[in-house]
């Protein structure tokens, strides 16, 4: 059913349903074989994400989606997560940092970029649920879902993992000796340089005239 989801997401990042395209249950149903009601749940998420609209009796509409949307999400990302790491580090265990750091190392030699998307989620959401505002936690739960393509593009190359890996080594050892203003210092800059790179390759793909290239799904 995931992957039902992850193909609609990456087809409206790809352009293969331009904006205005009406995506319909009927249709989607009969495509993937399975019933509406997930399929209704899909189009819900993808609302969510402001990259549909649903209108009652048509269907959802694909909404335009931009690379200043791309840049709105990673500044948005990196306000909420510099602001849930305030909350989280006082209750942070050093022993649960530093199992996280060994998962860092011992990923860093892989080049499957959907096991070092995982990783990478894995580090973030575990200071993100620390943090335990729920709200804060939920928004950035959605923003996360809607940059795992982008993270996936980025993984997939060697001096990008590398460089990933030495930020979140670096993040995780200030945390460790409870220095957070170098943590947040640190965590800003790896997003920066997230979305840096991210534009960048949207930019050399041609993004909004031409399909972004798509990791496979999983």
């Amino acid at each position: 059913m995931k992957e039902v989801y992850t193909t609609l997401f990456q087809r409206i990042l790809q352009g293969f349903y331009p904006p205005d395209t009406w995506l319909r249950e009927d249709a989607l149903s009969e495509e993937f074989g399975i019933s509406r009601t997930p399929i209704r749940e899909f189009l819900r998420q993808l609302e969510r994400g402001f990259l549909v609209q649903l209108i009652p009796n048509r269907g959802a509409k694909v909404l335009p989606f931009t690379a200043d949307d791309v840049e709105d999400l990673y500044e948005i990302r990196k306000s909420l997560e510099i602001l849930a790491l305030k909350y989280a580090a006082p209750v942070m265990g050093i022993q649960g940092l530093m199992d996280l750091r060994a998962m860092v190392i011992d990923c860093a030699q892989s080049d499957d970029a959907a096991r070092n998307t995982e990783v990478d989620l894995n580090l973030h959401n575990y200071f993100i649920e620390a943090s335990r505002r729920r709200r804060i936690i939920l928004t950035l739960q959605q923003q996360l879902v809607l940059l795992k393509f982008f993270r996936e593009m980025g993984f997939s190359h060697k001096e990008e993992r590398a460089s990933t890996v030495t930020e979140h080594l670096e993040f995780i050892d200030a945390l460790c000796v409870r220095d957070l203003k170098k943590a947040i210092e640190i965590l800003g800059r790896h997003i920066d340089n997230s979305k840096t790179r991210a534009l960048s390759k949207l930019a050399k793909a041609g993004f909004g005239r031409s399909p972004v290239p798509v990791p496979k799904t999983q």
